[in-house]
């Protein structure tokens, strides 16, 4: 399981626990900038490309990177029905695809501090 958290500008995922060996990775920092999308993930989502490195048991578990033709996926998923998905453009990953606690929670924070954001870059100007 991973946790995320939104502080200012930037999504920190969290590994905990066996996640972070088998995933290769302790943590995430995304900048809200680079967030495309943010959803709960579609039943049956897959990853696209070749693991490399991470673990998967195939129908159970699917941790670490996989690349593909252009796309570089983090991904860190057990439970297929609490899963959140965030497409990004120009960071290091193209999407990360994670298991959390309440997916439609993370993904209306993320919103809500992307809306901000917006808000505050539009009185700037």
């Amino acid at each position: 399981m991973t946790t995320v958290t939104i502080d200012g500008e930037t999504i920190r995922i969290s590994l905990e626990g066996m996640d972070k060996i088998w995933a290769l990775k302790r943590e995430l920092e995304i900048p809200l900038a680079r967030v495309r999308a943010a959803a709960v993930a579609p039943a049956g989502i897959k990853p696209r490309g070749i693991r490399a490195p991470g673990t998967s048991i195939p129908g159970r578990y699917r941790a670490g990177t996989w690349r593909g033709s252009g796309t570089k996926e983090f991904w860190n998923v057990r439970d297929d029905e609490k899963v959140l998905v965030l497409e990004l453009d120009g960071d290091e990953y193209t999407r990360v695809v994670i298991e959390t606690a309440e997916p439609n929670e993370v993904v209306a924070a993320i919103e809500s501090a992307m809306d901000r954001i917006s808000q505050i870059a539009g009185n700037e100007r």
